[in-house]
């Protein structure tokens, strides 16, 4: 049976067991909602936003939110780096001058902007369509019912919009 395991394991792709074995811990543990995920056209006359995007996902080691975002944004089409260090996340934040009051669990790095926390897809989405001229944008704390929190939605989601330090309206959900 060892034999069998170890043979069968090479024919996996590493990072598809990782997802398998740590998804149902979330779910179990109730940090993500995955059968949530927001739908993503995928019409032949509606192009996917996130085709070929990169994202880095900057988390802390203890947070177990930050991986069903990540599962959602990969289910959207995106390919995700999660990396998983209390320190680099803190200079990403720095870096990237993420005021106190807007940030959140973790800080995602994709097609030149900064995203701040548990943004909906629907937002990430109007991010990479329109390209504005702004730095990033924030969902600040832990909001219910967004990708990877659990529960469902109990008030609109207000996302901000930063640039140069300069912080507005982006989208309400």
């Amino acid at each position: 049976m060892k034999t069998f395991f170890s043979v069968s394991v090479r024919f996996f792709d590493t990072r598809a067991i990782k997802i398998a074995l740590v998804i149902p811990f979330f779910l179990l543990a109730g940090c993500a909602d995955v059968s949530k995920t927001e739908e993503i056209s995928t019409e032949k006359s509606v192009e996917n936003p996130f085709a070929g995007v990169t994202a880095k996902l900057f988390r802390s080691p203890n947070c177990g939110c930050c991986t069903g975002h990540a599962a959602a944004m990969e289910a959207a089409g995106m390919e995700v780096e999660v990396i998983s260090d209390d320190s680099k996340l803190n200079e990403k934040k720095v870096e990237h001058g993420i005021a106190m009051n807007l940030q959140s669990c973790h800080t995602i790095e994709m097609a030149g902007y900064f995203v701040e926390g548990h943004v909906p897809l629907e937002a990430m989405a109007k991010l990479v369509r329109e390209k504005p001229e702004i730095d990033g944008i924030a969902l600040p704390g832990m909001p219910i019912g967004t990708p990877g929190m659990p529960g469902e939605k109990v008030e609109p989601f207000k996302i901000k919009q930063i640039k140069n330090g300069e912080v507005s309206d982006f989208l309400t959900i």
